[in-house]
């Protein structure tokens, strides 16, 4: 059983016995509590904010991806990955109003010499647990999305005269992870 308490109620509970208190009550902290409750451990979180979910977990855009350049990363977000696609089984609720959904559409980094030190230890990460990607290069790019296929890097502030001018060459292509 978990249950979620702000901190400033922390103090005034009588003595109840826990197994683990976590905290943070976000995204992280409530799936901490959820995998470790499952296993009949007694959890408490214990957050600063008045409610789940109501700190950095807030500003979350809800995009899961998995493009990081550091294995364990990875491995972490593609087993999330695959909680998702089953995400109402996993949880084990059924909820009236429906529950979040995943929406599959993969993602493409564009590749330049400003992504390309990114790119390399991603794809060395890809390579080792066997994930699939697929190098396009600018036709593909172009036939596929459709894009301008202009260089704008490398990046520049908004107070830059060149800001969101073209460098004069096209982009090296891109990476698509399905």
């Amino acid at each position: 059983r978990s249950l979620i308490a702000p901190l400033r109620s922390f103090s005034s509970m009588r003595q109840p016995s826990y197994d683990a208190v976590i905290i943070g009550a976000g995204v992280i902290g409530t799936s901490i509590a959820t995998e470790l409750s499952r296993h009949g451990w007694r959890t408490l979180n214990v957050d600063k904010l008045s409610g789940v979910g109501l700190g950095s977990t807030s500003y979350s855009s809800g995009i899961l991806r998995m493009t990081y350049s550091v294995l364990d990363s990875v491995k972490f977000a593609w087993e999330g990955y695959h909680y998702w696609q089953s995400w109402e089984d996993h949880i084990g609720v059924e909820d009236e109003k429906g529950l979040a959904q995943l929406r599959s559409c993969g993602q493409v980094i564009i590749r330049s010499a400003e992504s390309e030190a990114f790119i390399t230890k991603t794809l060395a990460c890809f390579d080792k647990l066997g994930l699939p990607y697929e190098m396009w290069d600018n036709a593909e790019l172009q036939r596929r999305l459709g894009f301008d296929l202009t260089s704008y890097a490398p990046p520049r502030r908004i107070d830059d005269d060149s800001f969101g001018e073209p460098n004069g060459r096209e982009v090296d292509g891109a990476v698509y992870f399905p």
